[in-house]
């Protein structure tokens, strides 16, 4: 929401004035920055470790190396044309690409 001449209360505990209405790329670049500070201060409470924890920082590699693994394996389009034949390959390539992750996990067993 944009105010003129008024203050307002960002969820980071900001306070600013806008005074007129501004393009949607400057009020983008002004959430950006909203949101690195934040990062800081979660940074400069919790240390980098349980910023990443917090944050959930790891999940983009992990789901990007999921989707690249599927590419390799499966490919990167579907071959049938409807809706639920697409469904079908899908579910199929899913259980291929489970079993063979499936078989090259260790199984860890505790000795003593």
């Amino acid at each position: 929401m944009i105010v003129r001449g008024g203050p307002i209360q960002a969820t980071y505990g900001f306070v600013g004035a806008l005074l007129q209405r501004s393009p949607a790329w400057m009020a983008l670049g002004r959430v950006r920055l909203w949101r690195r500070h934040a990062h800081l201060r979660c940074i400069a409470e919790r240390g980098r470790t349980g910023w990443q924890q917090t944050s959930g920082y790891g999940w983009r590699a992990l789901v990007e190396s999921d989707i690249a693994r599927w590419k390799r394996i499966v490919g990167d389009g579907l071959r049938f044309q409807t809706d639920g034949r697409q469904v079908t390959e899908v579910a199929i390539a899913a259980e291929v690409l489970n079993r063979m992750l499936e078989l090259g996990r260790p199984e860890y067993v505790r000795i003593a």
